[in-house]
């Protein structure tokens, strides 16, 4: 009996290892997405399987929010949800007060936990950033009353996920639009060194604000206007730090970041997306995500736009694009592994050396998802054992900011 024990062990020991390499995942490996509802003013929230690429509600999903949750964001290290409140439903003006959500996030079940709820200078409040420390959020809004309609940008420092405003919030910009409900600023993003703040201007040539950022206090001072030649809705900044991505219309607009922050289009840009061959759109009021190691570009359209970025930056739409048809909604995102693009309700496997999507399982978030983001939780980042979260620390990197 003792000889057949080599021999048994040696095909189980093989089976093991090879079910091992054949898994991109532990079984037990997660991630949590959440979704801003903009109809049902509420924030869904899902446990992501890595192995299968499955999405499963949490407990106590949907988590109550306010009146129209549109754009969503969170911590580097995964302990905290931000999100902005528009003040207003479909079919009906903003105009009412509008807010800035902060959630504790539960690292082991992905439930929320409100913690501050901030009254925003302005009205139909847009985007949200945060900085590569975690230690500041920014959320854009216009001013109800005054001379102009301009963008207005509170800046917020947070300590354990509370919302402290900073000295002469809000941070203005000199660029006036035209009455109505078109957000004067849509997205804002922050450079990876943190130095420099770009805001979308959806409604004219200006399409990109730039803001000098001090890292230290947080506060912002209006540069200028980059004149784009084009309105912009959503941007992205890649993981290099090195480029900005701005989609309008069937194009990709690209741009070198330079010293201190300035633009300068990237050879070959703009870049035709693969929605013009179905004829149709990217939205304006859509999405762009960067894959997290740069490879690979996704854009809302009526189907989901995949480009492939080479070293050098230049984009090529990879082959099959766009993918999923039909109506895949207005704001996607890629998964802190890079491994998924998640829709509204869809969740798709990206090809690791292709870049080509495919489905693998679907998810009922509220009505109406104005905003996507996913985590990784703080405990499976570091495997220090932490069960609440509470000593998660932030990586080495954005601590120290890159210059």
């Amino acid at each position: 009996m003792s000889r057949s024990k080599p021999w048994f062990a040696l095909p189980i020991h093989t089976l093991a290892l090879a079910l091992i390499m054949a898994a991109p995942f532990p079984a037990a490996a997660q991630e949590f997405i959440y979704t801003a509802n903009f109809a049902d003013q509420n924030v869904s929230a899902f446990s992501l399987n890595l192995a299968t690429g499955k999405a499963t509600e949490v407990p106590g999903s949907p988590f109550p929010a306010g009146e129209g949750p549109t754009s969503i964001t969170n911590s580097p290290d995964g302990r905290f949800l931000y999100v902005v409140l528009a003040g207003e439903l479909i079919d009906r003006p903003c105009g009412g007060p509008t807010d800035l959500l902060s959630y504790r996030i539960n690292q082991r079940t992905g439930a929320l936990t409100l913690i501050d709820d901030q009254v925003l200078s302005g009205v139909c409040a847009s985007g949200v950033a945060i900085d590569p420390t975690g230690r500041f959020v920014y959320a854009a809004s216009f001013p109800l009353e005054g001379p102009a309609k301009v963008g207005l940008i509170d800046g917020y420092r947070t300590s354990n996920g509370h919302l402290i405003p900073l000295p002469g919030t809000p941070f203005a910009s000199p660029i006036g639009v035209a009455d109505g409900q078109n957000p004067a600023i849509d997205n804002m993003v922050i450079s990876r060194n943190g130095k420099v703040l770009y805001a979308s201007d959806p409604n004219d040539a200006a399409g990109i604000l730039i803001f000098d950022r001090d890292r230290e206090t947080g506060t912002l001072t209006f540069r200028k206007a980059f004149n784009s030649g084009t309105a912009f809705g959503a941007i992205a900044i890649t993981p290099s730090g090195k480029f900005l991505l701005a989609p309008s219309g069937t194009d990709m607009f690209e741009y070198r970041i330079g010293a201190h922050g300035n633009l300068k289009s990237a050879p070959g840009s703009p870049f035709t997306l693969s929605a013009v061959a179905l004829e149709v759109d990217v939205f304006p009021d859509g999405t762009v995500s960067v894959s997290p190691n740069g490879k690979f570009v996704a854009t809302t359209a009526r189907a989901v736009d995949m480009q492939r970025a080479n070293q050098d930056g230049r984009l090529i739409s990879v082959p099959g694009s766009p993918f999923g048809g039909g109506f895949v909604g207005f704001t996607l995102a890629f998964d802190p592994s890079g491994h998924f693009v998640i829709t509204d309700g869809r969740i798709f496997r990206v090809n690791q050396e292709t870049g080509a999507l495919r489905q693998v399982s679907t998810f009922t978030p509220g009505d109406f998802v104005e905003g996507i983001t996913a985590i990784k939780p703080c405990e499976a980042r570091h495997g220090d054992g932490d069960r609440d979260g509470d000593d998660c620390r932030r990586d080495d990197d954005a601590i120290r900011g890159r210059d």
